[in-house]
């Protein structure tokens, strides 16, 4: 089986070897591929700096159908059918992290681990019935040290959604650890929540999670709040938050990172929180990037094309 073939196009591919006596020998192939589907999303290359990007291809996730992956020039070179929600991660052992349904279900409830040939290694089924308004597994897992999932879960009730992260066992699917953020923070911010989505219940809306291996912590994107976090793990207490600083509950007030410029754009409605190179974070869909340690007062310059940089001075 050949990968990263062109779609709609006859490919050319050179298939060489070596002798025990060190002689070379090649063989040249056409191998005519078909269309994309229809369906699929379609990708128009703007602008392409080769020689920023790192080697390989771009994953990308639609919400609902036909990951892909494109080349520098924005080219399809793998795709599948397979019905998946938001979460596409390219894992250490060369798998596919995905979510997944059944076909006769109509939740994506499945963490599955598939190779590029669309062969499943593995699948865990996270069953959560009084889910009502969004999918059992939502946005992002990650893998821990120990490799094991941290998945973006439900506290599993029919009023809150998307306010709880929990460890999987890999291989058994079981509940090893479970946070709930209404066990962090103020009732208030809960039961008083009046903003975005606030008639089904999402009032933190996680839709990100990195763990932080050197320091035992992770870092969470929570997009109602406007609100990029680091707490500690399996502990689960709070170290930072990143926020506009007014009109937060006076609990919460000591850990918010404080700024020295009064022009800084603070994170709002972000997504997939990262640690980008050394104690650098990146987060979209406002790209800020900030360091990790030692942060208090920040400082701002800009970064090209697209990033803010946050300098700490001092620890909290």
């Amino acid at each position: 089986m050949v990968l990263g073939l062109y779609p709609e196009r006859a490919n050319e591919v050179i298939i060489s070897g070596e002798t025990e006596e060190g002689t070379l020998n090649e063989s040249t192939l056409t191998i005519e591929t078909d269309a994309v589907p229809e369906e699929m999303l379609g990708f128009t290359l703007r602008e392409a700096q080769p020689e920023l990007m790192a080697e390989g291809l771009t994953f990308l996730s639609p919400s609902r159908a036909y990951p892909a992956a494109v080349d520098s020039n924005g080219d399809v070179r793998w795709y599948s059918s397979i019905m998946t929600s938001h979460q596409l991660k390219r894992l250490d052992n060369g798998l596919l992290l995905l979510t997944t349904m059944e076909e006769e279900r109509e939740e994506y409830d499945h963490l599955t681990e598939m190779d590029m040939l669309g062969r499943v290694h593995q699948s865990i089924t996270v069953d959560m019935n009084n889910v009502l308004n969004s999918a059992p597994l939502h946005h992002d897992t990650n893998i821990l040290p120990n490799g094991n999932y941290l998945a973006l879960l439900h506290d599993g009730s029919d009023k809150y959604v998307e306010d709880e992260i929990a460890e999987l066992d890999r291989e058994t699917g079981e509940v090893v650890h479970r946070i709930n953020f209404k066990d962090i923070f103020p009732t208030e911010m809960y039961e008083d929540y009046d903003g975005h989505q606030s008639d089904v219940g999402d009032w933190m809306h996680i839709n990100a999670v990195w763990m932080v291996e050197e320091e035992d912590a992770i870092l969470l994107s929570v997009r109602q709040q406007d609100l990029v976090m680091k707490l500690s793990y399996p502990e689960a207490e709070v170290e930072r938050m990143l926020s506009y600083p007014e009109g937060w509950h006076e609990d919460l007030e000591g850990y918010l990172l404080e700024s020295t410029d009064e022009d800084l754009k603070y994170p709002t409605g972000q997504h997939a929180v990262m640690e980008m190179m050394r104690q650098w974070i990146l987060c979209y869909l406002i790209i800020i990037v900030f360091l990790l340690e030692g942060m208090k007062n920040i400082t701002r310059r800009t970064v090209e094309p697209f990033s803010i940089a946050l300098t700490k001075r001092k620890t909290l």
